[in-house]
């Protein structure tokens, strides 16, 4: 099985940064308009990353897009703060609270993981978040599968009326 597939939606600003981080591991497909991630989309993507600061700000359209795609729905979808922009906590938490509520598996703060844990550590913990989150969709899928199958053969074995 090849490396998986992460579509990154981030601002041309991010892109030096998100090589650093992610490259060795990971197909990445990257892009830094709304279109672009949209034709992406249509693509196998095993996971969606977006920064806070991607196209103006469309994280939101691109997670409810991701969202409505019905082989896209159950993507991990992961936001990310990457740039060195100082926002309030409460801002922070705002962002973090909508993404949740809109569908988002986890938000990473750059700043904060980098200045907590230092560069290298930062980037270790941001791929091992990556890689959880992959893990996870490809049990959910395999249990969906388990019960689907399941539940037809049960509706097989069901005796039918003469």
């Amino acid at each position: 099985m090849g490396k998986p597939t992460l579509l990154i939606a981030v601002s041309s600003q991010d892109t030096p940064l998100v090589h650093d981080v992610l490259d060795d591991e990971f197909n990445l497909l990257i892009c830094h308009s709304f279109q672009e991630a949209e034709a992406f989309l249509r693509k196998d993507i095993d996971l969606v990353t977006c920064g806070v600061h991607f196209d103006r700000g469309r994280m939101f359209d691109l997670l409810k897009r991701v969202r409505r795609t019905p082989k896209l729905q159950d993507v991990p979808f992961l936001l990310a703060l990457g740039r060195e922009v100082k926002y309030s906590p409460a801002i922070l938490q705002g962002i973090e609270t909508a993404a949740e509520s809109l569908g988002a598996k986890a938000f990473i703060n750059m700043l904060e993981l980098v200045s907590e844990m230092g560069k290298e550590d930062a980037y270790e913990d941001i791929r091992r978040t990556v890689r959880r989150l992959l893990h996870l969709n490809l049990l959910n899928q395999a249990i969906s599968s388990q019960a689907k199958a399941s539940q037809h053969a049960s509706d097989a074995e069901e005796p039918r009326a003469a």
